[in-house]
């Protein structure tokens, strides 16, 4: 709401100014349409502005996403190397133990 107000008096600060300064109503009539039609080209220009933020963030964020799809596809390479790893001493950590048991008796 507060916004709207300040964006309200933002838009009639210049004719108001003009009015006061100039004493003439017709001199603040035409500060409103110099002003009015560059409010919207601000607006429009920053609104361009958010566009392009948006989109390099979009992008960035693509990129990033593609990094870390690498690197999950990396990791699961390495997670199923691990595993065969331990696999093979289980079984042979198996293998020992009977050897041992047989030994002893």
């Amino acid at each position: 709401m507060s916004v709207l107000i300040a964006t309200s008096l933002y838009d009639w600060l210049p004719g108001i100014i003009s009015s006061v300064f100039g004493g003439s109503v017709v001199a603040a009539i035409i500060a409103l349409y110099k002003v009015r039609p560059e409010a919207g080209q601000i607006v429009v220009t920053a609104a361009q502005g958010a566009l392009i933020v948006q989109t390099g963030v979009i992008d960035n964020l693509k990129k990033e996403v593609e990094r870390l799809n690498i690197e999950i596809e990396e990791l699961k390479k390495e997670n199923e190397t691990l595993r065969a790893t331990v696999n093979s001493l289980l079984s042979n950590q198996v293998r020992h133990d009977g050897e041992i048991k047989s030994l002893l008796h």
